[in-house]
């Protein structure tokens, strides 16, 4: 009895290990396959309200490495997954940053879809 109950307490806590997080390969793909890629000027981060959310970047483009809707100087809001100090994000596919090093940032790589939002949650803080 022991040994079935040990097995099912290792077998739950390898399903809830295994979603924590996607397998690495979807992110990757997630950056190759966006639409466009640029490399921003941080000017403002604005934190959520809670210790989860969605941290908005706000800044200039410096740099466009892919895609042709973004030009040089432009203004853009980048909305990044993040968590404050101590929070306990749920375990899922999100890639939280911490808060305190995206309020540091000054530049920062967004791999970002058609509609604007990052794609897989693809945020590279540079500097």
């Amino acid at each position: 009895m022991r040994i079935v109950t040990l097995a099912a307490a290792l077998a739950l806590l390898a399903a809830t290990a295994a979603q924590a997080a996607l397998h690495p390969k979807y992110y990757e793909e997630a950056r190759r396959n966006a639409p466009h890629v640029v490399v921003i000027q941080v000017r403002k981060m604005v934190a959520p309200a809670g210790s989860l959310g969605q941290c908005r970047m706000h800044g200039a483009v410096t740099a466009v490495e892919r895609g042709a809707r973004y030009r040089l100087g432009q203004a853009i809001v980048v909305a990044v997954p993040c968590v404050a100090p101590g929070a306990h994000p749920p375990s899922s596919g999100v890639l939280y940053q911490e808060q305190q090093v995206l309020k540091r940032s000054r530049t920062g790589r967004a791999f970002l879809l058609e509609s604007g939002e990052l794609a897989l949650y693809q945020y590279e803080v540079l500097s």
